[in-house]
């Protein structure tokens, strides 16, 4: 499911984060351009003139026609970036973490209250119950969390913020969370993260 304001979308899935893939956070706002074909240059992007069709009596240049690596590039960019993934991290009784899937969970229920936006997602783990409230703001593209379970105290759960990295390839999974070895320079990201514990 999804819950955001127009402008703005996070794609959950059954624990109301993303703690499984494929899931997404996109904008209206969030773009990027892929890197060049390889051996090619701005200039060639700025020389290009598409393929020349007769319309209506005179050529009109299209950005379309063939196998060109430039008119390739030059359609698929710019591209929606995912913002990122925010889920769940689940620890074994001895710290360690567990790799889960959606098998993992029992009595899972996920509710969209389509009035007030809120997305209420339960499940048990081990026996254990979790329940999480996803929220999308409405003039601000942002997105809240209320997490109950008594995992959290256990240090059993944890939320997991991770920022995708692509790599250019068209043909790859669009959700790539590895970085390649060649050193780059990564833009800092400005995250909040806002606890608040309550207890009873």
């Amino acid at each position: 499911m999804q819950v955001g304001n127009g402008n703005f979308a996070f794609g959950a899935d059954v624990t109301g984060m993303q703690t499984f893939q494929p899931f997404a956070i996109m904008s209206s706002w969030g773009w990027k351009n892929d890197s060049l074909p390889m051996g090619k240059t701005q200039q060639d992007v700025e020389d290009y003139r598409g393929v020349s069709w007769l319309n209506h009596g005179r050529l009109v240049e299209y950005d379309f026609g063939g196998g060109n690596p430039i008119e390739q590039w030059l359609i698929s960019n710019p591209n929606r970036v995912n913002l990122g993934r925010m889920g769940l991290v689940f620890h074994a009784e001895n710290g360690d973490p567990v790799n889960i899937t959606e098998d993992s969970l029992q009595d899972t229920r996920q509710e969209l209250d389509l009035w007030t936006g809120i997305l209420t997602s339960s499940f048990t783990f081990h026996g254990s119950p979790v329940t999480i409230k996803t929220v999308s703001a409405q003039s601000s593209d942002a997105v809240g969390f209320s997490i109950e379970s008594p995992l959290l105290r256990e240090r059993r759960l944890a939320v997991l913020l991770d920022f995708p990295w692509n790599d250019g390839n068209p043909n790859s999974v669009h959700l790539s969370w590895v970085f390649g070895t060649s050193p780059r320079t990564i833009p800092r990201h400005l995250t909040r993260v806002t606890p608040e514990i309550q207890s009873s």
